[in-house]
């Protein structure tokens, strides 16, 4: 199967239909899933699929401040999505947000207390290769810019940003400051200034 664009929105897959000495491509399928501190036991029901095509690149527990929240901060697991879908597809991505939420454990299946709550969905303008969490905000790089995010009532609202290069693959961040790693442009090292709201580059290595 190949998938193609149609109206530059709507997704539809062709099938192609080869002999039998054709090398069909592999086809991978994403999803998340909550274990138990002790034992690293599986949690029923808290497994969540992703669509066909729809790749998990990153996936990290944060924590994170919002205005509805005052000063406090809350956990969160956060996950950056890419779509593959060949080169005549645009790809997108989505940043999601999840709640871990304690339940009543169903009497069959006493590991079940624990559950996903879906707080954000939404598709971006590129995928989305990396996350972390900066001073209570997410910091995202989508296709060729980094973000800054605030996560208020449930929502993403748009911090700062900054211009990249090629394609950011690694995120590491110490207090104000970011490291981030370009698969062909080696790492830079930006500063995040949360009261001026900004991104500036300190340093870079060309």
């Amino acid at each position: 199967m190949r998938p193609a664009m149609q109206n530059n929105l709507d997704k539809e897959e062709m099938p192609i239909e080869e002999d039998d000495y054709f090398p069909y491509p592999s086809l991978s399928w994403y999803s998340i899933t909550l274990y138990t501190r002790d034992g690293w036991d599986v949690i029923p029901d808290s497994r969540i699929d992703f669509p066909k095509y729809e790749r998990v690149t990153c996936v990290k527990y944060m924590e994170l401040s919002g205005e509805q929240m005052g000063e406090q901060m809350k956990g969160y697991v956060v996950a950056g999505t890419m779509s593959s879908m060949g080169e005549e597809v645009s790809a997108r991505g989505k940043i999601m947000i999840f709640d871990v939420m304690e339940v009543v454990p169903d009497p069959e299946k006493p590991l079940s207390g624990f559950k996903f709550k879906c707080l954000y969905d939404k598709e971006q303008k590129g995928p989305v290769t990396e996350i972390d969490c900066i001073m209570g905000h997410i910091i995202s790089a989508i296709g060729q810019k980094i973000y800054v995010w605030s996560f208020i009532n449930n929502d993403l609202v748009g911090v700062a940003f900054i211009d990249t290069q090629i394609y950011i693959h690694s995120i590491s961040v110490i207090k104000n400051f970011v490291l981030y790693a370009d698969i062909t442009k080696s790492i830079s090292l930006l500063n995040f200034d949360k009261h001026c709201k900004t991104l500036s580059v300190i340093s870079r290595d060309f």
